[in-house]
């Protein structure tokens, strides 16, 4: 090798070793995990509470409560993180989320419920976090759900089923929608940043907008601890314990096994939902948040019907879940097909 080679190799290992040396400082030093970083550890956890279609804090009016584990809980028996009332004690009861200012660096686990009363526009939920030695500040969403969900199911080539023995095979797809003019609940007024003598002053076309739910509004799952009666947390429907759903109504009971004359075979694209069938009852449970705001949804399934089957009947609502699929609870009706 060349002299002029050698020096030219010096340099450049010389390099390598800068530019090694110089990242593994910045690794150090930048990393929130490094001993030698910054500490942002925090004395006590606050809370932010969120409207969560239109993005409105509303943590100066909106209650939380905070559980914290019972002095003597190990939670050995893994269902005990889902036991809420004899694991956990109400340590913050029925206060405005930013009035809330706990130390939680030591418990391994928390819930935070969601309007405790029911005093509120949003439903009452649960939020199981893991403070794992930290205190921080947590934004919670709160769901106004819509009033109800009217929704057409359509053919494939987009005539409307009105159901009443419909049995032709084929693929289809639920329109779903929320009203889009309703005064009650709106977001306006006391403690909302919309206030009433704003409203007074609204043109026509403003007013369409602050009444319509799809601003403001939304279809999602709730958990409740003391309703799980499974307390695995694991499959998607037993992390929740009530959801909107789709609930399709047959003549019989039916048949999963092929060949059978009760037979329907019922899937579904749909990402965020699950199909679970239930005597003569078909539903289609939506595990996820389901937003309006960009407009109406829609729902894509297919169904085949062997001879003795057919469809009676499809309604929106909301169904409690309190063990997975294995026994579906009450179902609260919002909507007929095509009302």
């Amino acid at each position: 090798m060349s002299n002029k080679n050698k020096k030219f190799l010096k340099y450049f290992i010389l390099i390598i070793l800068l530019v090694g040396v110089g990242y593994g400082l910045f690794a150090l030093f930048s990393n929130p995990a490094s001993p030698f970083a910054p500490s942002t550890t925090a004395d006590t956890s606050t809370f932010k509470v969120i409207s969560y279609v239109d993005g409105e804090d509303v943590s100066d009016f909106v209650e939380i409560s905070v559980w914290i584990p019972e002095d003597d809980e190990t939670f050995d028996d893994n269902e005990d993180i889902y036991t809420l009332t004899t694991s956990y004690d109400e340590e913050k009861s029925s206060m405005d989320a930013d009035d809330v200012a706990i130390d939680l660096s030591s418990y391994s686990y928390v819930w935070v419920e969601i309007d405790p009363d029911g005093e509120s526009v949003f439903e009452n939920d649960f939020y199981l976090i893991t403070p794992s030695g930290a205190n921080q500040e947590y934004t919670l969403y709160a769901y106004h759900l819509s009033s109800d969900v009217n929704f057409n199911l359509l053919t494939s080539t987009m005539d409307e089923v009105t159901c009443g023995d419909y049995a032709t095979d084929g693929n289809f797809t639920v329109i779903m929608d929320v009203p889009h003019y309703t005064e009650a609940n709106s977001h306006s007024g006391t403690n909302w940043d919309i206030e009433s003598s704003e409203v007074d002053d609204m043109s026509t076309s403003e007013l369409e907008e602050l009444y319509d739910e799809a601003n403001w509004r939304c279809q999602a799952p709730t958990y409740d601890p003391a309703e799980d009666l499974e307390k695995d947390y694991y499959d998607d429907l037993e992390q929740i314990t009530e959801a909107f759903a789709l609930k399709f109504d047959f003549n019989t009971t039916i048949s999963t096994v092929d060949g059978n004359d009760a037979q329907v075979n019922f899937t579904t694209t749909y990402d965020n939902a699950e199909v679970v069938i239930s005597g003569d009852l078909i539903y289609v449970i939506f595990f996820d948040v389901i937003s309006f705001k960009s407009g109406a949804v829609n729902l894509d399934i297919e169904m085949q019907f062997a001879d003795d089957i057919h469809l009676d009947d499809v309604d929106s609502g909301r169904i409690v879940v309190p063990r997975d699929d294995d026994a579906l609870g009450t179902f609260t009706k919002y909507s007929d097909i095509g009302a």
